[in-house]
C-alpha cells in the first residue's frame, strides 16, 4: 500500500497546482509599453516560467520526497573516485557492434532522405518565416556587413544560412533555403543514432540486448525529427546544434580519450550556440554552468580549465575578429531579442484542464512523467543502471525543462511540439528500458536473445530490411530518386522562386520592380518580408522584420536610417501584418505618414510615395 502513497500524493499535487494556477501571478512590469497579448491582459510573462515551475516541480518534489523514504529507494550520490572512470563500470564489448547497427542506420536514414520527393517541398512561401532566411544574407551580400545591417530574428547563423549556399554555389534560392532545413534535420536524425548509442553503451544488459534495444530505440526517436513540416518537428532544424552540444557531453562522459581537447571543445559552444539561435544560445550557456557547477562538485579542476580554455579562446577570437561596432550591435540585439520578444509574440500558456487546454495540459503532464521516469532512474535500487547513465538522464531532464522556454515564450501548438523533443525521449527511452530489464530474466526472452545470437546476421538483417520497408512505404518517398539523387535534389534546389507564389504575388514583385527601379533599396512596413528578397535589393535599415521597431528601444533609429536610405516608394500594408501593431511604432508611423502619401494599391499591398 506504501508503494502507491506517492503516486497518490502526485495526483494529489498536480490539482492542487492546478487549483492555484491563477495565484500565481506576480505584478505586471509598468515600464513596458509594447502592444500585445501580455499588455492588454497586465500579464507578466515571468508568470509562464513561475507557473510552469510550480506544476511541474511542486509535484514532483513531493513525489520524490516520499519515494525516497521507501526501500527500494536511495539517495544519488554524485561523488565518485574518478569523473571518467565510474566505479561501477558498464561493459563495452559490444561497442564494434553498436558501431556496425549506428553506421547501418545511417546509411538507412541516408536512404529515406535522398528517396524524398523534393518538388513536394515547393509549396508556397511562408512570407515571414521563409523571409527571415532570404533578406538577412541578401543584406550582407550587398553591404559586406552584419549586424549592422540587419536586425536579427533568431541569429547571425542561422538567419544567413543562404550566405553558406551561396559560398557554396555562387546563388541561394528559396529552395536552397528548404533544402539546407530539410538538410539539418537529417542531421538530427543522424544525431539522434549516436545519442542513442551513447546511452546504450552505459546500460548494464548483454551484449545482444543491447544491440536489440539500440535497434528499438532509434527505431523510436528517429521519428520525432521528421520531415514534414519540419518546423514544427520535436526535434527542429534549430535544435542541430543543441543536439550536437549533447553529444559532444555524452562523449566526455562515456570516453576517456582526448577529454582535453573534447572539453575545449565544448566551451567554445558558448559563442557557437549564441551566434546560431540566441535562445538556443542562452539554453545552452545554461547547461554549461550547470556542468561548470559539476565539475566544482566534483573536485574536477582540469575539466573546469579545459572547459574555461575554450570558452576563452573562443570568445577572444570573436573580439579579435569582428569589428568593435559590430560586436556592439551584436550585444544589443541579444539584449533586445531577450527583453522584448516575450511582449512581442507573447500567448499566455492555458491553464491545465480549462476549456480548449487539452493539448497543454497533455505536454505538462508528459513533462511531469518524465520527471517520474528520471526519478525512478535515478533513485531505483531494482534498476541497474550505471552511474554514467544516471548523468546522462539527469541532464537530458533538465535540458528539456530549460528547452521548455520555448513553448512559454509563445504558447502556440507549434512552439509546444518543437520543444517537446527531449523530454519525449526520456519517455520512449524508459519506457524502452523497462521493458527490456522486465523481460531480461524471463525463459522466454533469454530464448529469443539467445536464438538471435546464433543467428544474429539473419535477424539483425531481416530487422534492417523491415525497417527499410517501412521508411519507404510512403507516397512521398520513391526508390527511383535513388538513382537520380542529383536532379532530385535540383528540383527544390535550382526550383524558379516564381514557382513559391501565387500568381497574385507575382504580378505585384513585377509591378512594383517597374514602379520602384530607381530605389535602390526596399523598405517592407508589414510582414511580408520576403518582397525585400524577391525584388532582388537590400533592405533600406535594418529593419526587414517590422515588428523590431519598438518604441524606446529601435524606433529613433529606424527613423534615422530611413532618413538616410530615403527610398521613393514604400510598402505600406499588406495581407500579411502577422505580430505588427502600429502603437508599437507610433513615431515611426508618423514619420511615414508625414513625409510619403498614399499612391495606389495593387492587389493586398498599399504603396506609399514620397512626398516632393
Amino acid at each position: 500500500m506504501k508503494k502507491i502513497y506517492p503516486y497518490l500524493f502526485l495526483i494529489l499535487c498536480i490539482i492542487f497546482s492546478t487549483y492555484i494556477w491563477d495565484f500565481i501571478k506576480i505584478p505586471y512590469n509598468d515600464q513596458n509599453t509594447i502592444y500585445g497579448e501580455f499588455l492588454f491582459k497586465k500579464y507578466n510573462p515571468i508568470n509562464e516560467v513561475l507557473r510552469f515551475l510550480v506544476f511541474v516541480f511542486f509535484p514532483l518534489t513531493i513525489f520524490l520526497i516520499l519515494i525516497l523514504n521507501q526501500e527500494n529507494y536511495y539517495n544519488l550520490k554524485f561523488r565518485s573516485n574518478n569523473f571518467f572512470l565510474k566505479k561501477d563500470n558498464y561493459s563495452l564489448s559490444t561497442k564494434s557492434k553498436l558501431n556496425i547497427i549506428s553506421f547501418t542506420f545511417v546509411l538507412l536514414i541516408l536512404v529515406d532522405f535522398f528517396s524524398l520527393e523534393f518538388n513536394r517541398f515547393t509549396n508556397r512561401i511562408d512570407t515571414l518565416h521563409d523571409g527571415v532566411f532570404l533578406v538577412a544574407p541578401q543584406n550582407y551580400l550587398f553591404s559586406g556587413k552584419f549586424w549592422l545591417t540587419s536586425m536579427y530574428d533568431y541569429g547571425i547563423i542561422s538567419n544567413n544560412i543562404g550566405l553558406i549556399i551561396n559560398k557554396l554555389f555562387n546563388y541561394y534560392t528559396i529552395g536552397s533555403i528548404r533544402f539546407f532545413n530539410l538538410l539539418l534535420i537529417l542531421l538530427n536524425k543522424i544525431i539522434l543514432v549516436f545519442i542513442c548509442k551513447k546511452i546504450t553503451e552505459t546500460l548494464k544488459f548483454n551484449q545482444t540486448t543491447k544491440c536489440i534495444f539500440f535497434i528499438f530505440i532509434v527505431f523510436l526517436t528517429i521519428t520525432l525529427a521528421h520531415y514534414d513540416n519540419s518546423g514544427a518537428s520535436p526535434f527542429p532544424p534549430r535544435s542541430f546544434l543543441f543536439l550536437l552540444f549533447l553529444l559532444l557531453i555524452f562523449e566526455i562522459f562515456t570516453t576517456k580519450s582526448n577529454i582535453e581537447l573534447k572539453l575545449i571543445t565544448l566551451g567554445t559552444f558558448s559563442l557557437i550556440s549564441l551566434l546560431w539561435f540566441v535562445d538556443i544560445g542562452v539554453y545552452t550557456n545554461t547547461i554549461l554552468l550547470i556542468l561548470f557547477f559539476y565539475f566544482i562538485f566534483e573536485n574536477q579542476v582540469r575539466s573546469i580549465f579545459f572547459l574555461l580554455t575554450g570558452v576563452f579562446i573562443s570568445w577572444c577570437l570573436f573580439f579579435f575578429v569582428i569589428p568593435l561596432y559590430e560586436i556592439n550591435e551584436f550585444f544589443f540585439q541579444i539584449k533586445f531579442l531577450v527583453s522584448t520578444k516575450d511582449y512581442i509574440i507573447g500567448i499566455e500558456y492555458p491553464k491545465p484542464f480549462s476549456e480548449g487546454s487539452t493539448r497543454f495540459t497533455r505536454t505538462l503532464l508528459m513533462v511531469i512523467l518524465s520527471g517520474i521516469f528520471s526519478i525512478n532512474l535515478l533513485f531505483n535500487k531494482k534498476i541497474n543502471f550505471s552511474y554514467v547513465s544516471k548523468i546522462i538522464i539527469l541532464l537530458l531532464f533538465i535540458s528539456s525543462i530549460i528547452f521548455f522556454k520555448t513553448a512559454l515564450g509563445r504558447s502556440d501548438a507549434p512552439h509546444v511540439k518543437y520543444s517537446s523533443g527531449l523530454y519525449i525521449f526520456i519517455i520512449y527511452f524508459t519506457l524502452t528500458f523497462l521493458s527490456f530489464a522486465l523481460l531480461e530474466n524471463k525463459k522466454f526472452f533469454k530464448k529469443i536473445i539467445s536464438f538471435i545470437g546464433k543467428k544474429k546476421y539473419i535477424t539483425f538483417l531481416t530487422i534492417f530490411i523491415i525497417v527499410f520497408i517501412s521508411i519507404m512505404n510512403s507516397s512521398h518517398k520513391k526508390i527511383k530518386n535513388l538513382l537520380s539523387i542529383e536532379k532530385n535534389i535540383k528540383n527544390l534546389v535550382k526550383a524558379n522562386d516564381e514557382k513559391f507564389l501565387s500568381e497574385k504575388k507575382i504580378d505585384f514583385i513585377n509591378k512594383f520592380k517597374i514602379l520602384s527601379k530607381n530605389d535602390s533599396c526596399v523598405q517592407v512596413f508589414t510582414g511580408d518580408i520576403s518582397i525585400t528578397y524577391l525584388l532582388g535589393k537590400p533592405s533600406c535599415t535594418q529593419f526587414f522584420v517590422t515588428s523590431h521597431i519598438i518604441t524606446g528601444w529601435t524606433e529613433d533609429r529606424f527613423i534615422n536610417q530611413l532618413k538616410d536610405r530615403s527610398p521613393e516608394f514604400i510598402i505600406y500594408t499588406s495581407s500579411n501584418n502577422w505580430l505588427i501593431d502600429k502603437r508599437n511604432m507610433k513615431n515611426a508611423d508618423q514619420f511615414i505618414k508625414k513625409n510619403y502619401f498614399f499612391y495606389k494599391k495593387i492587389y493586398d499591398w498599399e504603396i506609399y510615395k514620397k512626398n516632393l
